[in-house]
């Protein structure tokens, strides 16, 4: 490229054709790349939210107006100009090949580009516990596939007398340990009247019989009026600390392994609120549950939320990790409106938990 600029004879067409192509070529080469490493992953986003594109046009227009990027003085080869500004943006390689050499700048840049590269290998991630089928209570419905984030479920036909249904089968190399599988099952009903609450597919690390289980105690013991029952994901905003006397929390891998039913059982058992923490728009760790569970509660997916559960014993917050203080307000606002609830209702005595179930 310098080459080029040594003399003017030497200033060809060839030179603009090149320019050309690293400006149009290279993109285009670039975006193919992208396609195909979207090919592997479910459900790509490739458009940001409005309010993040909108904001970052707003941004990048203020700090074009502030430091604008002005082109230098036309070329003209019969002149040494006496200072030229420095594009640290496509030449911060030069000052480093002057300092060093050629060879040295290459095995730096080389070697930084290897390293980021190996970083995910470099501090690995202990593997999730994958999700756990449980034939018995199976009925292939396909909900679990249709709402896993990572298309780790499959559906296969069965082997013996069953053999007309299919059975869900777990790709373990695919799985997060989400649960939002568990969370999609019609079989993770707490109404169902067994002891030993079992669901076609679940995740080990906790059981919905033993979410069920947990969730009976804490409200058994929840005192005072507007007792709510709060369930968080343990990615988002904590929810351990909203625990009090009238207020019960419980975390889950995530907020879609949270099965509707569970929200109506609390209201039946003794509960006059349900607080649904997920995570903030486009900062779901797994991609899919805060709005799987939105739209299971608004009615628009299966499972959902039966009508026939108040609405306005019902909300559902999605604020970011660290806005903890914004939770506790929401709650405090929330059970004041829950107190006034009731008060013009009148307070109607419910049940304990476990007392009576159906099928």
């Amino acid at each position: 490229m310098v080459r080029n600029f040594l003399d003017a004879g030497t200033l060809s067409d060839r030179f603009f054709s090149l320019l050309v192509f690293l400006h149009i070529g290279l993109p285009l080469l670039l975006l193919l790349g992208m396609w195909i490493h979207i090919q592997r992953i479910t459900r790509a986003r490739t458009q940001p939210d409005a309010g993040l594109g909108w904001a970052t046009l707003g941004a990048l227009v203020l700090l074009s107006l502030a430091k604008p990027a002005l082109s230098q003085a036309p070329v003209d080869l019969g002149i040494e100009p006496a200072r030229i500004g420095f594009d640290w943006f496509y030449l911060f390689a030069y000052p480093g090949i002057h300092r060093l050499s050629p060879g040295a700048m290459w095995l730096f840049l080389g070697g930084s580009t290897l390293l980021l590269c190996a970083l995910p290998w470099l501090v690995p991630k202990p593997r999730p516990a994958i999700a756990r089928v449980d034939p018995a209570n199976c009925n292939g419905c396909g909900r679990c596939l249709a709402d896993c984030p990572y298309e780790a479920v499959l559906l296969q036909p069965r082997e013996g007398a069953r053999s007309r249904f299919k059975l869900a089968v777990v790709l373990p190399d695919l799985c997060a340990g989400c649960g939002v599988c568990a969370g999609a099952c019609p079989s993770s009903t707490p109404f169902r009247s067994v002891d030993a609450l079992a669901t076609g597919i679940d995740m080990p690390q906790l059981p919905v019989g033993e979410l069920r289980a947990r969730m009976e105690r804490a409200v058994g013991r929840l005192a005072g009026g507007a007792r709510v029952v709060v369930f968080g994901c343990d990615r988002g905003a904590p929810v351990q600390g909203l625990e009090g006397a009238a207020v019960a929390a419980f975390s889950v891998p995530c907020i879609g392994m949270l099965p509707p039913s569970f929200i109506e059982y609390a209201l039946r058992g003794g509960a006059d609120g349900i607080m649904v923490v997920g995570c903030a728009e486009g900062d779901c760790e797994f991609r899919c549950g805060a709005e799987w569970t939105r739209q299971r509660i608004d009615g628009a997916r299966e499972p959902h939320l039966r009508p026939s559960v108040p609405r306005e014993r019902v909300t559902v917050l999605r604020p970011y990790h660290d806005e903890e203080e914004l939770l506790e307000a929401a709650l405090d606002r929330f059970r004041r409106k829950l107190r006034a609830t009731i008060a013009a209702a009148g307070h109607a005595p419910k049940r304990k938990l476990g007392e009576t179930t159906h099928a």
